[in-house]
Order: C-alpha cells, then structure tokens, then sequence
C-alpha cells in the first residue's frame, strides 16, 4: 500500500503498467485523459508517452494512490516500492538550467545576434560526440539549437 504522500507515484504507474496486465485496462477507465499514452506506452517503454503518463500522474497523486491502492488490495497485487526508490535515487539530478547543457539529445537556446560567433568548436562541455545540429526559431530574439 501507499502512503498518500509517497512522492514516486508516477514510478508506480509506469511499474504497473509494465508488469501487471491487469492495471492497465483498469487505469485506462481511471484516466482517460492519457489513454492514448497508455496505449503508445506499453508497446514502446521508451517512447515521449512515458512522460506525459508521469507527468499526469504526478499531478493527480492523490487521486492515483488511491486507485492505486484499490488495485492492489482488488488484485491481491503489489509493487516493489524498494525497486522504485533505489531507480530514482540512481537518477542523475536535473540540470537546474537545461539550455546550458550540450551534447547528443541537448538544447542551448542563444540570442539571434550571438548566431554569427556561435560554432560548435567554441564549446568543449558537450557531453558526448555531436554529430550535427538544428536551429529552431523560437520567437524574434531567440534561436533553440538542437545537437544530435
């Protein structure tokens, strides 16, 4: 059972919904909001729904614990609580501004006037080997560059 302030509750989704065939057509009902992710999620683990299943049960936690915890008492099911604890404290801790990092999967948002002097030659912490990148305008200042 969960506590109704157990902060890992999207973990919990994401566990059942991987391991437990019964939970999904179930929470499917209870949150028809993401039914599409749901649908994506369990074929691709990996793919963007993963996110957006997270992010809908973190913000409706306490609804979720406690549908969840009339799953598991309906099913005589249970989660592996330690599982999910020791998968989030191994999780590197968020950049506190992601657009200063670089490197493959990474964003750095510059000034359109900074463009001309910006090259990727000029920037030693990318993280990994860049193999190209893209620009993105995102309004009449600002450029999102995209390293792949």
């Amino acid at each position: 059972m969960l506590e109704q302030n157990y902060p890992h509750v999207d973990q919990v989704v994401l566990q059942l919904l991987s391991k437990n065939q019964e939970f999904k057509p179930k929470f499917e009902l209870f949150a028809p909001e993401v039914y599409a992710e749901i649908q994506t999620f369990v074929v691709n683990p990996n793919c963007s729904c993963r996110g957006k299943i997270a992010e809908y049960s973190r913000n409706n936690s306490e609804k979720c614990i406690n549908f969840i915890n009339s799953f598991l008492t309906e099913t005589n099911s249970s989660v592996n609580l330690e599982e999910i604890n020791n998968s989030v404290a191994q999780q590197p801790a968020a950049h506190p501004n992601p657009h200063a990092m670089q490197g493959p999967g990474k964003i750095k948002r510059i000034k359109k006037t900074e463009w001309e002097k910006f090259s990727i030659e000029n920037h030693s912490d990318f993280g990994g080997p860049i193999r190209f990148f893209s620009i993105v305008p995102v309004d009449d200042e600002n450029i999102d560059v995209y390293f792949v």
